[in-house]
C-alpha cells in the first residue's frame, strides 16, 4: 500500500480491533449466528489480549468453524498449547478430532474467549498482516500461503 489514502484506510481498519469492546462471547448458544455472512477480518481475545487474527471470505462460516477442531487451526493450537500433558491426549488434525475428554476441556476453554468480526471486503489480508505485526498473537504462525 503506497498512497496516503491506502495507509489511512489500513490504519482505520486496524484501529477497529485495538480493544475487545464489542467482541462477542463464544459461550452463548449459536453465538456465530449474529456474525454477518460477508467477508471480513476477525480477532479472538483472551482476557482482553489478542491471541489470534484471521481473515475470511465468509465471517459466519469461519466463526462456525471455530466450533470444530477439524475445521480451524486455532482450536488445535489452543489444545496443543494447553492440554498436551493431559492424560489421554492424542493429536488432532483436519480429519480427526481430539479424544472426547480433550474436546470437552477444549470446548470449556474456548467458551471463555471473545471474538470480534468486522465485515471488510477490501484489503483483508493486509489488515490481518498488520494486526499480527502489531499484536504478535500467540496462536498465529507463518502462513503456508506466503506472506507472514
Amino acid at each position: 500500500m503506497d498512497s496516503d489514502f491506502e495507509k489511512e484506510y489500513l490504519s482505520q481498519r486496524v484501529a477497529q480491533f485495538q480493544s475487545s469492546d464489542g467482541a462477542i462471547s463464544m459461550n452463548a448458544d449459536q453465538w456465530w449466528t449474529s456474525i454477518p455472512v460477508s467477508p471480513g477480518v476477525y480477532v479472538v481475545y483472551e482476557d482482553g489480549k489478542v491471541i489470534y487474527c484471521g481473515e475470511t471470505a465468509s465471517l459466519r462460516a469461519r466463526m462456525k468453524d471455530l466450533r470444530d477442531t477439524r475445521n480451524h487451526t486455532l482450536r488445535r493450537s489452543v489444545a496443543r498449547h494447553r492440554l498436551t500433558k493431559s492424560e489421554g491426549f492424542a493429536e488432532a488434525n483436519q480429519s480427526r478430532k481430539f479424544p472426547l475428554h480433550i474436546e470437552l476441556i477444549l470446548n470449556e476453554h474456548m467458551s471463555k474467549l471473545m471474538v470480534k468480526a468486522v465485515p471488510i471486503s477490501l484489503g483483508r489480508k493486509e489488515i490481518e498482516h498488520e494486526l499480527i505485526k502489531l499484536h504478535d498473537p500467540i496462536y498465529n504462525r507463518v502462513s503456508r500461503r506466503g506472506g507472514l
